[in-house]
Parts: C-alpha cells; structure tokens; sequence
C-alpha cells in the first residue's frame, strides 16, 4: 500500500471511530480502532481509545488483554499506562490503580490524569493523609487544574466536611463557571448540610448554564426527595429518563420516589424496566429489595437482597435489609 495512501486510510478511520466513540457506539469504535491497528500497529492513540470502549463497555478481560499488547509494542506511553490505571480503577483494584499512576508519575510528574487518577484511588481507600498530601503537590505542580481542585473538593466530601467540601467546588467554579461536577457536587455538598435555600438556587443557577445536563437534573430529584416532596421528585426523574432512558441513578431515584408515595404497582413496572437495562444493577436490585419491604413481603425481600450479595458481598444497604427482613419475617411466624 502506497504511504499516502495507508496514512489517509488511518485519517478517516481514526476519525469515525471517534465518532462512533462519541456517540456512544463503543462496540463499533472497538472495530474500527481495530482496523487502524491493522494498518498501523502501534497507533497509540488508538489502541487507548480501544481500551477505553472496551473499558465503558465493562469488557475488562479483553481490556487487560488489550492492554498487555499495547504496552508490549509501546512500553513508555503514558497514555496506555493510565489507561492500565483506570482498568484497575474501573474493578475497584484501587491500589493496584494508585500504583499504575504512580508509574506514570515517576515519568511524567505534572500529568493531570495520573495525579487526579492516583489522589481518588487514595481517597476511596480512605487514606486520607497520603490523598491530601497528594492534593498539595499536585496543586503546586498544576495551580489552576481544574480536575485536582474538584479532588480535593471530594476529598472533603468524603471526610463528610461539606462546608469545606462547597467552599472547593466554589473555587472551581470561580476558575470555569459552567463546569457541571462542580456544580453538581457544590449541590450535593449543600444538600448534605441541608441547606435547601442555597441548594434550590444552585440548581436553578446551574440548569440555567446547563438546561440539559443529566448530573444537575438528577440533583434536583435528590433535592425534592431529602425534602419529602417525592411526587416533585419522581416527576424530576422523569425529565432526566426523557433525556437519558437508561441513566441508572434516575432509575432509581423514579423508583425510590414512587415507593415512598406507595405507588407500588407503578415502582414495580419501573424496578422489571430498569433491571432489563441493567440485570446487575446492585442499586436497583436493593430498590427491588425495598420495595418488597415496604409492602411487608419479608421473604421476597430478603431473597432479593441476598441476590444483591452474590454481586456485591459487602453491600451494607443490602446486608441490613437482608438482616431486617428476616428479623421480621420471624416475628411473624
């Protein structure tokens, strides 16, 4: 194949499994990336955007495989070893994840992705210490980044200091006004503190910016539902499935909201579509737990949350409904 030719060919590849990408057709940007790679074995652009739709697509075992064969061919590229990061990140290996970063680091010290990527496998370890020394060097490295000022933002969050926690993400917004998980977690962090004044106009302010993002529209749900205004809160849910019919947190914040309301038969349409969107759902598998609860069938209950733990063995929403379920179910035998 002529050279200029072989060139353009990986051009127009490139660009519609971006495309596809984009779209969210991963099954169909894993093929073209894979027609590159043909072409061109070792485009490192496209083996990380292979890896990364497999990764969406939760194909973890063809991604490690993937992996593998792209550090093979191309040993030092940060992107695939971020790439090998985010792999772990994804399976909840977090140490393992906080030690893939940490090789990109040892390479390239001011890498954003490795250092947001090592500080939140940190965070969800709970090894607050190292993460918030982390959060300082990575600040100093890259003062205005976004991305690590948002880390330390969730930092706080996950020490449960939402006031801190708001005051990060106000200074994120201060740098870029419209970045939606600031904004989304500045409302989180107020409805934590139950601050529902200044959370209503956060929401407002924020849908103003971003009329049709999901994040903030799900937020709304969550601020009608911690107010007991469930019917508002459904209805919110609702918009968001509009936009986004498989957008699984307003899934089950639908369902939670109409359980609350005891609009059982309506839940339970809702609870059989959401699991044939996700039949591994843990999040809707336990609002199908609930809502066998609330109706006060205790055995289907706990045989439901105990499905929950043959997923998620740890689960502690599930492992008390399952406790519960039985106390009751043997109060009443």
């Amino acid at each position: 194949m002529p050279q200029d030719k072989r060139i353009s060919d990986v051009d127009l590849l490139t660009e519609q499994g971006l495309q596809e990408f984009r779209d969210g057709s991963h099954s169909k940007s894993i093929d073209t990336f894979e027609w590159v790679l043909e072409i061109d074995p070792r485009n490192e652009h496209a083996f990380a955007l292979r890896i990364e739709s497999l990764r969406f697509l939760k194909n973890h075992e063809q991604a490690g495989r993937e992996i593998e064969r792209a550090l093979k061919l191309l040993p030092d590229s940060v992107e695939l070893r971020n790439e090998r990061g985010r792999w772990h990140y994804d399976q909840e290996r977090y140490k393992e994840a906080a030690a893939a970063f940490d090789e990109v680091l040892q390479v390239d010290p001011k890498n954003e992705d490795a250092l947001q990527g090592k500080i939140s496998s940190l965070r969800i370890l709970k090894n607050y210490d190292e993460a918030g020394q982390e959060i300082e060097q990575a600040l100093r490295l890259l003062p205005d980044s976004v991305a690590i000022r948002n880390e330390r933002g969730r930092w706080h969050g996950s020490q449960e200091r939402y006031k801190e926690a708001a005051a990060a993400f106000d200074e994120v917004l201060r740098i870029d006004p419209k970045n939606e998980d600031a904004l989304q977690r500045k409302i989180k962090s107020l409805r934590l503190l139950e601050d529902y004044n200044e959370a209503g106009q956060e929401i407002e302010r924020a849908l103003r910016l971003l009329p049709d993002s999901v994040a903030i529209r799900n937020e709304h749900g969550r601020w009608h539902y911690e107010q007991k205004r469930c019917r508002e809160a459904a209805a919110a849910f609702d918009e968001v499935l509009q936009i986004d019919p498989k957008n699984e947190d307003a899934l089950q914040g639908k369902i939670a909201s109409l359980r609350v309301l005891k609009n059982y038969d309506e839940a339970g349409r809702e609870i059989e579509r959401a699991l044939r969107l996700f039949p591994d759902s843990v999040a809707i598998r336990n609002q199908r737990g609930r809502w066998h609860y609330d109706q006060e069938h205790y055995k289907e209950a706990a045989a439901a949350f105990d499905e929950v733990l043959q997923i998620a063995p740890k689960n502690e929403y599930a492992l008390q409904g399952k406790v519960k379920s039985l106390r009751l179910l043997k109060d009443d035998e």
